[in-house]
C-alpha cells in the first residue's frame, strides 16, 4: 500500500485527503495543533465564504496557465454536493446553507477514507530518501511515498507559526511574503471615528497615479482604515513607493455641492463623521490619507507570496523533489476577498489527489 503524507489539516489539506478514492492508498495528515481547520473555521466570521460565482483570473495575483487551469475548471458546487454539503448563494458569494464554517470542515472530515489525522505533530523535517520521504516530527518518524505540502501561511490565527521554515529547510525558493487582505495604518488617524462605518469608494494611488479602486463599506479605526474594500486594496500596496488613499464619500453623486445644499452634512452622514468633516474641512469627493504601512500578519486574511510558481510543474509537483506537491496558500497564489482563496485551496487539493491516484495506478 502506498502512503501519502499531507502536511497541514487546513482547507487545502482536508480537501486533498477527502478526494482520495483508491483503497490501496493510505493517507497520513499531519496537524501541528490539537484541532484541524482552525483558520477555515474562522473565515467569514464563522460563516465561511466558500467561493464566488464570478470566477475570473482578474481576481488573482497570477495568470499562470497551470493555476488558471485549476481555478477555472474546479466545480466547487459539485465538489461539496458529493460530500453532502448544500450551498447557497448570496449575490455572487457561495456559503454553506447552514451558515456555519464547521459544516464545511465536518463534511470534509466525515468522508475521509483510509486516512489518519495525526494531531499535535508538527513536522520538523522532510528528507528525500531513495524510494520516498522520511517525515520527522518532535516525537516520531514516518516513511511515505508521496508528500503534499498544505501548510498554508502565517496569516491570521497562524501568525507566529513559522510555516515557511519547513520550505526553507528544503531549499525551495520563496517569493517575498507580505500580509494581504489586511487593514491600513494611516499617517493621519481619526480616533474619534473609531467604529464608524460609511459606504464609499476607496482608491489607492502611488505618486498620484491610480493603482486600484474599490467601492464598499469603509470602517474607521484607531490606527487607520478597515473594511473589505480597503483590505482588497492592500493586495497592491507593496508595489507602491508613495502610497495614498483617496476616499470618495459620495461616489454615487457626481455633484456633492447640490446634495449638500439640499440635505446638509447632518442629513447624509453620522454625527461623529460630520464633526470631523467640518473641523478638518475635508473634501467629500477626495479625502486624502497617507499610508504608513499595513497591519501585520496576525490581522491578515492571507499572505501574498509563497513557493515560487517557477518551482512547480503542471502537476503542482516541486520540480526538484519527485512526488512532492504543493497546494493552497503555501504557493504564490492569492486572491481577492470573496471566497477566491478558499476556491483555490479546495481546487488545488482535489487536483493533486487525482494526480497521485493516477501515479499509483501506473505503479
Amino acid at each position: 500500500m502506498k502512503k501519502v503524507a499531507i502536511i497541514g489539516a487546513g482547507a487545502s489539506g482536508l480537501a486533498c485527503a477527502s478526494s482520495f478514492q483508491a483503497k490501496d492508498i493510505e493517507i497520513l495528515v499531519f496537524e501541528q495543533f490539537d484541532k484541524s481547520a482552525r483558520k477555515l473555521l474562522a473565515t467569514g466570521n464563522g460563516r465561511c465564504n466558500i467561493s464566488n460565482t464570478e470566477m475570473q483570473m482578474d481576481f488573482y495575483n497570477t495568470n499562470n496557465p497551470i493555476i488558471s487551469n485549476i481555478i477555472m475548471n474546479f466545480n466547487v458546487t459539485e465538489f461539496f454536493l458529493k460530500r453532502k454539503l448544500l450551498l447557497k448563494q448570496e449575490g455572487t458569494l457561495l456559503y454553506p446553507f447552514s451558515n456555519q464554517a464547521k459544516s464545511v470542515k465536518d463534511c470534509l472530515v466525515n468522508c475521509l477514507t483510509h486516512t489518519k489525522i495525526i494531531s499535535q505533530q508538527k513536522v520538523i523535517t522532510i528528507k528525500h530518501e531513495k524510494n520516498g520521504y522520511s517525515i520527522n516530527t518532535f516525537s516520531d518518524r514516518y516513511f511515505v511515498d508521496y508528500v503534499v505540502l498544505a501548510i498554508g501561511s502565517n496569516a491570521g490565527i497562524m501568525a507566529n507559526q513559522d510555516n515557511y521554515q519547513l520550505i526553507q529547510n528544503l531549499n525551495i525558493p520563496l517569493t517575498n511574503c507580505h500580509p494581504s487582505l489586511v487593514q491600513f495604518v494611516t499617517k493621519k488617524v481619526y480616533k474619534q471615528l473609531k467604529g464608524v462605518r460609511v459606504k464609499g469608494q476607496v482608491s489607492l494611488y502611488d505618486n498620484n497615479q491610480l493603482i486600484a479602486s474599490r467601492i464598499g463599506e469603509i470602517q474607521f479605526t484607531d490606527y487607520g482604515l478597515s473594511g473589505i474594500c480597503v483590505m482588497q486594496l492592500s493586495r497592491y500596496y507593496h508595489q507602491c513607493h508613495q502610497p495614498q488613499l483617496h476616499i470618495d464619500l459620495l461616489p454615487q453623486y457626481p455633484n456633492d455641492q447640490e446634495l449638500l445644499e439640499k440635505y446638509g452634512l447632518e442629513g447624509i452622514f453620522p454625527e461623529k463623521l460630520v464633526a470631523v468633516l467640518q473641523k478638518e474641512k475635508i473634501a467629500l469627493k477626495k479625502w486624502v490619507m497617507d499610508i504608513v504601512e499595513t497591519k501585520s500578519a496576525p490581522f491578515a486574511q492571507v499572505i501574498q507570496g509563497g513557493i515560487d510558481l517557477n518551482q512547480i510543474n503542471e502537476d503542482l509537483e516541486i520540480k526538484q523533489y519527485p512526488n512532492m506537491f504543493a497546494i493552497g496558500e503555501v504557493l504564490d497564489v492569492d486572491g481577492d476577498c470573496g471566497g477566491y482563496n478558499l476556491h483555490f485551496a479546495f481546487g488545488s487539493g482535489q487536483y493533486v489527489a487525482k494526480i497521485i491516484e493516477e501515479r499509483v495506478k501506473k505503479c
